[in-house]
């Protein structure tokens, strides 16, 4: 997993300079990254630690306690800025420190080991960043091409030539564009950049401003230059990804050249500044935290990002604490008290990015407003990010060709690309025309998000996209640039409403009023535990308000809205005002009482019998499932196996439990297992399951094996169930044992048993049934390998004191051995024998030399020579 500044655009770009180009996966700048559970890819050799309120600087001499770790340099996060280190130090900017490292010792360990001073709060991981891409007013040339600002004959786009009737933007508006490097000589943009003119008519290689950043004369570059130190580059270089985000805020307008920006003047009155704070590189990653920070200390109010970290489980805190300085600080003055710009306070705004996915960072944190992309249909795009934490929509795009967004390219071209990436730049254009037009003492950051959020147009965005209007997962609804610039009007109020409840759900139904002849923007909902005859809601701390958007919901519609009061058995007092964008509210509704319910313990249901019996071999799995009869959420589930044979597997979505039994694990006998389910009140309801391992019941030998008689390279396969049983019905494993190994060749699938003959010889055989309590029973037999072309072995030969008679069938004989003279030496009419039963006959008085056996039996002869000693 990585953190990297991901470009939301998907698609190839088209260049009307004839060239294309495909988004880019930018790398950061150490060469080695790390992968840490929970955080994503990290950069070794440098990581990000916040000091303890009142502790000192962090000094290079904890580096003789920490030898391992190779530590070359310390310096703090934020560069000293002399005009604003009093809020520096009051967000507590000067407690964030770099330090850096042997690239060699892993992330993991430097974060371990600095974890364990008492003095530091807090170690981040400098992340992997990526970027997010995937008839007209004006004489641009490419105007027509931008349909996602209005397309005549259609509510397409965001309603913007409406909104340039009442503003084209102010240059007193400055728009910080964290991304990569605007191309600042571009034709549409030159004219568009902010500008530092203490440094570009000041000393090359000098901070003449003291801000603490060298030659920042149109923002700067917060590319660390790979050093490993925390060098930055410092100079901006032109981004095709930057470049045609900044287009989008704030081209020239009514310039004859290329396209049209948002916030981009009339060509008579300019538009807003656009400051680029590049963070984005191929090669390279950056000190996102900083680029905040400078945007806040230099006059940006409105930060524009289309970026986002991949693969994350949080937001570094340095990045979330920076964003707050940015929101607490742009536009104050040094100190912080005292508005001095456009507006009190910033607004950080992001791309939701492209994965088509319910997660991203830093979108999803409630410091800023996230971005989702519609295409040119107003339908979501196929690539864009989605859930309840997306606060807004804008055309970003979807398809390729002419569906995607047009704006501005380095070396004056002019492209098209797809991607959230370009929906968030139509959002912060609309905000910096907000601040524009209405801005100036008393106008803070809230006022911009109120216009901005309660202008939405709702019925617009969701009636294509009905599956996401559950939960507003794109947002309060599409972006409307005119609507959000509309001076206030008040409503018509909310006269009569209905309010009821389920458990401590409580459902409210009104019907939709105006606001001279337009729908009303929104409606609040004040509900408490206590009377709210006199509330006033221009006074409403202690009471509980909602938000419900009614932009383009026309009169006389009924809205319905749910939500959950944290109490049982209590009466809930309820009103509602309806209010339009931009804070006028319509009188109060009359008082409505409900009174919510006694909350219910969670339920189990069970698929499976609740007393259960098992063999002492047997694994099972059990299927039970938990639900809230409230519609509550499972807030903690306990399992008491009651042995260690019993585990379990719980999903909270579905609430399903699946109980596994290992009856191998535990002696006999009977146990309970205790289930216990939690609602998000501390309400528990508890199922038992008895379950009982009984004890094992060894196998048993069932019939004997007899012996075998087979032939050097004959076999036999043996099924042996035939001989052993289980009476609990287990399957079990068998060993097999030779006396002998060189005679036979064995070996065992599964029950069968192959024996084939290896040489001539005798083998006792053992085989060995064990079951899973390893208890046995075994049996034996013997085998035989002999040459089947002759009746009978007569062995050993030469022959020393005794001579034996192994028939190859049993039987009766009679046998004579005759020396070399013709006579015989022994004889006997009847003999038994067979091949485990040899017949043996004494040889020690015999004469060395030759001899002559002579077998009959059933008229058959067989002669064979031997030789005594």
């Amino acid at each position: 997993m990585k953190y990297r500044l991901l470009f939301a655009s998907i698609a190839a770009a088209f260049l009307f300079a004839s060239c294309s180009k495909e988004e880019v996966h930018l790398q950061p700048p150490p060469p080695v990254t790390t992968a840490l559970m929970g955080v994503g890819s990290v950069y070794n050799g440098t990581v990000i630690v916040k000091m303890n309120e009142g502790e000192g600087p962090l000094t290079k001499s904890i580096s003789n306690s920490l030898p391992d770790l190779g530590i070359s340099n310390i310096k703090p996060l934020f560069p000293h800025n002399g005009k604003y280190a009093v809020r520096h130090k009051k967000a507590g900017l000067d407690r964030w420190h770099i330090v850096s490292f042997n690239p060699e010792v892993s992330v993991a360990k430097v974060h371990s080991e600095l974890s364990k001073i008492g003095s530091i709060e807090k170690v981040d991981y400098f992340p992997v960043i990526k970027s997010a891409q995937t008839s007209t007013p004006f004489n641009d040339p490419y105007l027509s091409y931008q349909w996602h600002y209005y397309k005549e004959g259609s509510d397409i786009g965001i309603n913007l030539k409406k909104a340039w009737e009442i503003t084209t933007g102010s240059e007193d508006v400055i728009v910080a564009v964290i991304d990569g490097g605007i191309d600042y000589r571009h034709d549409d943009l030159k004219d568009a950049m902010w500008k530092n003119e203490s440094e570009a008519g000041g000393n090359t290689g000098l901070d003449d401003d003291n801000n603490g950043y060298v030659d920042d004369i149109y923002g700067y570059n917060f590319i660390d230059a790979g050093t490993g130190n925390g060098n930055m580059i410092g100079a901006i270089y032109a981004d095709s990804h930057g470049t045609h985000v900044a287009g989008t805020v704030g081209a020239i307008n009514n310039n004859n050249k290329f396209g049209a920006g948002v916030a981009g003047g009339n060509g008579t009155t300019k538009g807003v500044r656009l400051m680029s704070c590049q963070t984005v590189d191929e090669n390279r990653g950056a000190y996102i935290s900083l680029a905040f920070v400078y945007a806040a200390d230099n006059g940006a109010v409105i930060s524009q990002n289309s970026w986002g970290l991949i693969d994350v489980y949080e937001t570094p805190l340095h990045i979330i604490e920076a964003i707050d300085y940015f929101n607490h600080y742009a536009g104050m003055d040094a100190n912080g008290e005292n508005q001095i710009g456009p507006m009190a306070g910033g607004v950080t705004i992001f791309a939701a990015g492209n994965e088509n996915s319910t997660v991203s960072y830093p979108g999803m944190e409630e410091n800023l407003i996230a971005v989702a992309a519609t295409g040119p249909n107003g339908i979501k795009a196929s690539y864009s990010n989605y859930g309840e934490w997306v606060d807004i929509a804008a055309p970003g795009g979807d398809g390729g060709g002419n569906g995607g967004v047009f704006s501005t390219f380095p070396d004056n071209e002019f492209a098209g690309i797809q991607g959230t990436s370009m929906a968030c730049p139509h959002v912060s254009g609309v905000a910096a025309l907000i601040v524009s037009k209405y801005g100036g003492p008393g106008f803070t950051n809230e006022h911009l998000k109120e216009r901005l959020l309660t202008s939405v147009d709702v019925e617009k965005l969701y009636s294509v996209n009905a599956t996401y209007r559950e939960g507003e997962k794109l947002g309060a609804g599409a972006l409307d640039a005119f609507a959000a610039l509309m001076p206030a009007n008040v409503p018509d109020a909310v006269k009569t409403f209905e309010a009821s409840a389920k458990s401590n759900f409580i459902t409210v139904k009104w019907k939709t009023t105006s606001t001279q002849g337009f729908p009303t923007a929104g409606y609040r909902i004040f509900w408490h535990t206590t009377d709210l005859s006199n509330f006033d809601p221009h006074d409403n701390g202690y009471v509980n308000s909602i938000y419900i958007s009614g932009n383009g919901v026309e009169e006389g519609t009924e809205l319905t809205h749910t939500f959950k009061a944290p109490v049982f058995d209590q009466n809930i007092y309820i009103r509602i005002m309806a209010v339009n964008t931009f804070g006028s509210r319509a009188p109060l509704s009359e008082q409505v009482i409900v009174r919510t319910q006694a909350n219910n313990a969670p339920v189990f249901t069970p698929g499976e019998p609740l007393e259960i019996s098992l063999k002492s071999f047997e694994k099972r799995e059990y299927e039970f499932t938990v639900s809230d009869p409230d519609g509550h959420n499972i807030g903690q589930f306990n399992f008491n196996g009651g042995s260690d044979a019993a585990t379990h597997t719980f999903t909270f979505a579905g609430g399903k439990i699946t109980v596994g039994i290992d009856a191998s694990k535990a002696t006999p006998g009977t146990y309970d297992a205790v289930l216990k389910a939690t609602d998000e009140y501390n309400l528990s309801s508890e199922l038992v399951i008895t379950y009982t391992i009984l004890p094992n019941t060894p196998p048993s030998v069932v019939k004997e094996l007899e012996n075998m008689v087979f032939g050097k390279g004959e076999s036999v396969t043996i099924d042996l169930t035939q001989y052993f049983t289980d009476a609990d019905g287990e399957k079990l494993k068998y060993t097999v044992e030779s006396s002998e190994s060189v005679v036979t060749d064995y070996g065992i699938i599964d029950n069968t048993l192959t024996l084939s003959g290896r040489s001539f010889g005798t083998s006792e055989i053992t085989i060995t049934a064990m079951d899973a309590q390893k208890e046995k029973a075994s049996t034996s037999f013997s085998v035989l390998v002999r040459d089947k072309n002759v009746p009978a072995d007569i062995y050993p030969n030469p022959v020393r004191d005794h001579v034996y008679v192994r028939a190859g069938a049993d039987g009766t004989y009679e046998i004579s051995i005759i020396g070399a003279n013709g006579g015989a030496i022994y004889s006997n009419p009847s003999i038994s024998t067979g091949p485990f039963n040899p017949f043996k006959i004494d040889a020690t008085g015999w004469g060395a030399g030759n001899y002559t056996v002579v077998l009959k039996s059933g008229g058959n002869e067989y002669k064979t020579n031997i030789v005594k000693l």
